[in-house]
């Protein structure tokens, strides 16, 4: 997974990069959201 090889780069654990992902993601959604809502 791609994801375990850059969580180096933010700094957090592998256990923790998957959570981190999921929190980014749900932050991009609830942008996009707010936007077409708008």
């Amino acid at each position: 997974m791609t994801g375990y090889e850059k969580s180096p780069d933010y700094g957090n654990p592998p256990g923790n990069s998957g959570l981190g992902i999921i929190i980014v993601m749900a932050a991009v959604v609830v942008v996009l959201a707010a936007l077409i809502f708008a």
